[in-house]
């Protein structure tokens, strides 16, 4: 009889079990190519399930699939054909499907696949792991002065292979705080890395006499991977130092006076050119 089927959770067995023939009679030898593979959410990961007859087995083998992963997890194994019939000294294959949900947990997983026939059971192991990618920012608090812009380099890198374009998006809460993204779609290659530039511009709108700090939140999404970045942009205090401040007093004091001399003496021009 098949061992039934499910999903256990922190379920471990041994990697593999006897593969070669004893010498008390027939056996046959389970493989399933590749042990390892990668997943990125929403996708699916196949590897080969073969069994081959040893000294002469022959009949029927079954198949079974668990995983250590809750069902909440979002990860889901099956091979294709539960049942396989094996000639005696030949062979016959199935295939395992390994599935990952658009929310599945990143995580490692291991999927164990059984097989059982004619009294003997064997097992082999595959490993699943997650694709996805970095991101790698200068500074988390740039500090832009008002009616001005800077640039910040962005760097995307692949982690366990990643393959695919990543967008990148800006958003800084109304705050006035400029963000564009160029380019805002990144091609990686596995186990490569990517470029991009965010240029952030403070309007000269804002206030100077106070420090101002504004978020601003950068969004990388790709293959069901998806990063936020936050910025604090600092806007520096203008300050005026006190001799500064006393010499601008001064000269305002002094245009204010030669203004209202310059006032009476125009006014007493016109009144003597006015009763003459």
């Amino acid at each position: 009889m098949p061992l039934s089927s499910g999903s256990y959770h922190n379920w471990s067995g041994p990697n593999s079990t006897q593969l070669v023939a004893s010498s008390s009679g027939p056996d046959f030898n389970l493989t399933v190519s590749p042990r390892f593979v990668y997943l990125y959410r929403g996708t699916s990961a196949t590897s080969l399930v073969g069994v081959r007859s040893l000294a002469g087995f022959s009949g029927m083998v079954y198949l079974d699939v668990r995983t250590d992963a809750y069902d909440t997890d979002g990860i889901s194994s099956a091979v294709n054909q539960n049942t396989v019939q094996i000639p005696s000294n030949g062979s016959a294959n199935s295939t395992l499907t390994i599935s990952a949900t658009l929310s599945a947990r990143f995580a490692n997983y291991t999927v164990t696949v059984y097989a059982s026939g004619g009294g003997l059971t064997h097992n082999q192991t595959v490993g699943v792991q997650f694709t996805w990618f970095t991101v790698y920012l200068p500074t988390h608090t740039p500090e832009i002065g008002l009616g001005s812009s800077k640039d910040f380099p962005v760097t995307i890198m692949s982690v366990s292979g990643f393959t695919g374009l990543v967008y990148l998006t800006g958003n800084s809460y109304s705050s006035g705080v400029g963000v564009s993204i160029n380019p805002s779609a990144l091609w990686l290659a596995a186990d490569g890395t990517n470029e991009t530039v965010v240029k952030l511009s403070v309007p000269d709108s804002f206030c100077p006499c106070d420090e101002g700090a504004y978020s601003v939140d950068l969004y990388a999404t790709g293959r069901g991977v998806s990063n936020v970045f936050g910025l604090l942009v600092l806007t520096p205090t203008v300050w005026i130092s006190l001799p500064t401040a006393i010499v601008l007093i001064l000269g305002a004091i002094t245009l204010l006076a030669v203004g209202a001399v310059l006032y009476k003496i125009r006014k007493k021009d016109h009144d003597f050119t006015g009763k003459t």
